[in-house]
Order: structure tokens, then sequence, then C-alpha cells
């Protein structure tokens, strides 16, 4: 019996465009886009997935691990407190207090209070804290030289200011699909 010929993949569905601004449409086609959009959605979900596996090697949830790299690494130009940490990973307050509470339990963070207002206590790490990261900073350093290594140093600077200037464009396209969704102004 001969063998038959491979059957033609159906052509794509012709549904509209993605986008609408020129910039964005490679030869008047939105594939570049789409194929962008599923790399970015498969890159979070593999940086989610090495953001759990890094809390697991110190027993710690991915929250949990990012907050202390956070309040450890990463210069800033006020103490941390609970507020700033909500701000700067876009989640509640009472989200940070639940996921810091086991940190300070287990001697990780410790918090002071405000001199200023009662109300507000820094976060600071504790040797022990310091301890553990520095553990976990070998496979760290494997994981990111596997994941980042496409990247010179000026690569990787331009990189982190095309991230940063894409998660305040993120913010407002979810904040225009928080209005649609409040507004109930969506047909479909």
């Amino acid at each position: 019996m001969a063998k038959q010929p491979p059957k033609k993949q159906p052509e794509p569905a012709k549904l509209p465009l993605t986008a609408s601004n020129p910039a964005l449409l490679v030869d008047e086609s939105d594939q570049v886009l789409r194929r962008l959009t599923l790399g970015f959605a498969v890159l979070g979900w593999l940086l989610s997935d090495i953001r759990t596996s890094f809390g697991k090697l110190i027993h710690l949830s991915p929250f949990q691990y990012v907050a202390l790299q956070a309040i450890a690494r990463l210069e800033h130009e006020e103490p941390w407190t609970t507020r700033i940490l909500a701000t700067h990973f876009r989640v509640t307050n009472a989200y940070i207090s639940m996921e810091l509470r086991p940190l300070l339990k287990q001697g990780l963070l410790t918090s002071e209070n405000s001199p200023d207002d009662k109300r507000i206590k820094f976060l600071s790490i504790t040797k022990e804290g310091l301890e553990l990261l520095r553990v976990l900073s070998p496979v760290q350093q494997k994981v990111n030289d596997c994941l980042y290594s496409q990247f010179d140093q000026q690569g990787l600077t331009q990189q982190c200011l095309t991230v940063e200037r894409m998660v305040k464009d993120a913010e407002h396209a979810k904040a225009y699909l928080q209005d649609l969704l409040a507004t109930r102004s969506f047909k479909s």
C-alpha cells in the first residue's frame, strides 16, 4: 500500500486583526504580534515555575521567595513597608501581610515601627534570611546564567528598560479592560 502524503493543514480562520496600530502589523499581519504574545505567555509560565522551584528549595512560597529577594537585594529610596511591597508587586496590602507573616515568624524578616507613624512597619531581612539566600545563590547563578545567556551587559540593560515600559503599558491595557468589565459596555 502506497504511503499517503501528509494532509495539508487547514487555513487559519479569517479573523479580524488583534491590533490596529500599523507599527504592530508586520506585512499587514498580526502574526508576529501573536507569536510575541504567546512567547510572553509561555515565558511567564516558565518564570513562574522557576520562581516556585526556588521557593521550594528554601521552603518558601513563590511570593515569599520573591519578597525576601526584593527586600534583601533591590535598592529602594524608602525603607520597605507592606504598602511599598504591595505597590511594587501590584498586589493588596492584605496579601503582603498574609505572605510575610510566616517570614516574620521564622525570623527571616524583622518589622520595626516607624518613628513617625506607629501604623507603619519597616521591614528588614535578618542574618537568617540572608543566609538562606546565600545558600540558594549557586543555584540562582546557574539558572540565571542559563536564562539570560543571550544577553550582554548592554542588551540586558536595554531589555530591563523594555520590560519596565511594557509593565506600564500592561497596566494601561488592564485598566482599559477593567473599565470595560465595570461598565459592562462590551457586548459579545
